[in-house]
């Protein structure tokens, strides 16, 4: 991904650098053999020109893309992109001037597309509409939450033109903040996020030149996600969290995070302090160079803290730098059974890996099972054919359930919710949605669960 620098640039230079984005996106694109023909039949161009007759000279656009049948003597398909780096939103008027240039230089065979780094008038989108114009709005990599190996435009297993609220927001509102994707896309009132669908789909506006082309509609298929992010099985994630507490010099729960944070400082230089992160933004994590941040004022507890960065830790240790660059981790990514903020299935399967190291860390199986055995058996709490804790609306079980998540938490030093969810995986815990069909627990116990955390 090309990166936008910051404000100190000339208007000029901030226009070429998301000019340089989209060229390199569509070059990327044809390079990979995306649109299922000969590479030399598809030509990307920064500044040319094309001919005006009304002008009588050249119309210079900032980049195009051209699909060319082998031995023609012109183009059958052309996509012309102009890019706007304004501080403001995009008015209608320049859709409305973009557009009659295109028309300018050949009616039949061509495409429209604005690609901008800030959001458009709703004028402006309801006159895009209206010509069967692409938009686009490009975030660059300092912008984003997180930073993959891979342009996360790239990240779907299918083509990803949906509705989405969220979507329209990112092209209407200045202030959208898109945490994974660099771009965010409409072509009439379908959305998408990747530059490349955008294209493909304009193409497929001209049926019969497409076909021409060879471009078959059914033919793409965008590589899983799933297989670029490999998958690890619960034992596997568990023996990884073993073999780092036997690394740990000093036994005491309260000092594994602290003895691992430093052997990765002196294996790899890893660097650990606190910072002030953007609002709601727990930590943030790189690794060019090895560094994890976290906010001590927004982390709140010691619990939370721990578990942030034993979740940091995890994708290190879980080798996760030959997938990410970076990430900000916010509270909703901290649940331990599904992320409920990710978006993407690559990065929700790295998130879940994560978080699951991170109880395991803290919450070590043959630990764990050894303890809750002594505070029930301290509290003569029995399995009485429901399991040896047992959750439901009746206080009995709930004060035990209390109790004992209570003591546990203090012990290893972690949240309730991290216990709850750590027994219930480990069978200790049984809920009684997951015994008899008595439905969602009730609400009062699950606000006492976090009310009570540390």
């Amino acid at each position: 991904m090309i990166e936008i620098l910051p404000s100190a640039q000339t208007s000029v230079q901030k226009g070429n650098a998301l000019e340089d984005a989209v060229y390199h996106q569509l070059t990327q694109d044809v390079a990979a053999g995306k649109f299922g023909i000969d590479q030399s039949c598809c030509r990307v161009f920064q500044k040319k020109g094309y001919y005006s007759k009304d002008r009588e000279s050249d119309i210079i656009f900032d980049v195009s893309l051209e699909f060319w049948m082998p031995g023609a003597s012109e183009w059958s398909i052309l996509l012309v992109y102009e890019c706007k780096n304004y501080s403001h939103k995009v008015p209608v008027s320049d859709l409305e001037e973009f557009f009659q240039k295109v028309e300018q230089v050949g009616a039949a065979g061509t495409k429209a597309v604005i690609v901008s780094s800030n959001s458009f008038q709703e004028g402006a989108l309801s006159f895009a509409r209206s010509k069967r114009m692409g938009v686009a709005r490009y975030f660059p990599d300092r912008d984003l939450e997180w930073i993959l190996r891979r342009a996360p435009s790239e990240l779907r297993t299918q083509k990803s033109f949906f509705h989405s609220t969220a979507d329209s927001e990112a092209l209407t509102s200045d202030a959208y903040v898109s945490r994974y994707f660099d771009y965010h896309c409409a072509l009439g009132e379908e959305r998408t996020n990747s530059l490349f669908d955008l294209t493909y789909e304009m193409i497929l506006d001209f049926p019969e030149l497409a076909a021409t082309l060879n471009i078959d509609p059914h033919l793409y298929q965008q590589e899983s996600n799933e297989t670029w992010i490999p998958f690890l099985s619960s034992e596997l994630i568990e023996a990884t969290a073993r073999s780092c507490i036997l690394k740990a010099t000093r036994s005491q729960p309260e000092y594994l995070l602290e003895d691992l944070c430093l052997s990765l400082q002196d294996e790899r230089g890893l660097i650990v302090h606190s910072a002030t992160l953007p609002q709601g933004v727990l930590a943030e994590l790189s690794f060019d160079p090895l560094k994890i941040q976290i906010d001590d004022a927004q982390s709140g507890t010691d619990a939370r803290r721990r578990f942030t960065l034993a979740h940091e830790l995890g994708h290190i240790y879980l080798d996760h730098g030959r997938f990410m660059k970076r990430e900000k981790l916010r509270v909703s990514d901290t649940a331990i059974d599904q992320p409920s903020g990710v978006t993407i299935s690559a990065i929700a399967r790295l998130e879940w890996q994560a978080n699951y190291f991170a109880a395991c860390l803290l919450l070590p199986r043959r630990a764990l099972i050894a303890e809750v055995r002594k505070q029930t058996s301290k509290r003569q709490i029995r399995d009485r054919g429901f399991g040896l804790l047992y959750l439901d609306d009746q206080k009995c079980n709930i004060d035990s359930f209390l109790i004992i998540c209570s003591a546990i938490s203090h012990h290893f030093k972690v949240s309730k919710a991290a216990v709850r969810l750590r027994l219930t995986e480990l069978g200790l815990l049984r809920e009684a949605s997951t015994v008899k069909n008595a439905g969602i627990l009730s609400e009062n116990i699950l606000r006492n669960i976090h009310r009570t955390d540390p």
